[in-house]
């Protein structure tokens, strides 16, 4: 599963059109041509979504694609318009919205699951994002759901 966000979310953006530019990374030889680096954050989009409920350490992952921490983190941001502890952050939060939506786990364990430090971590960052409360959430999907005879 790989998850675009924000600006740069597209074809173009994965095929080497990403204003940042690693020199360590070399030019494609032809023009359009996917870079060296695109291949890495690819990897490395999936390994944040297999990995979501471990914690992150960006320096880390860059260390297991062998690359260099700043050029790693520029040239995930340039591709995916976010960093790479706020893509993380957006896949939790969308599996947080699966489990609100379709189990009867409580937000506690909903964060343990998810490798948040606490319910209350999850729920300020659901919150943020969404505008809702997990619970009004979840109860607003209900109501939904009913309306619509689902």
């Amino acid at each position: 599963m790989t998850l675009t966000f924000g600006r740069g979310s597209g074809p173009a953006f994965h095929h080497g059109v990403a204003p940042a530019f690693c020199p360590s990374e070399g030019r494609p030889k032809h023009p359009g041509a996917p870079r060296p680096m695109d291949h890495k954050i690819a990897q490395a989009q999936g390994l944040l979504a297999r990995r979501y409920h471990e914690p992150l350490s960006v320096e880390r992952l860059a260390r297991e694609l062998n690359v260099s921490y700043s050029c790693f983190r520029q040239a995930f941001k340039a591709q995916t318009g976010i960093s790479p502890k706020q893509y993380q952050l957006r896949i939790r939060l969308h599996k947080a919205q699966d489990f609100l939506a379709n189990t009867s786990k409580s937000v506690g364990e909903i964060a343990d699951i998810l490798g948040f430090d606490s319910a209350f971590h999850l729920s300020k960052q659901f919150k943020d994002s969404t505008g809702l409360a997990p619970q009004a959430w979840r109860k607003r999907l209900v109501g939904l759901r009913a309306q619509n005879g689902k």
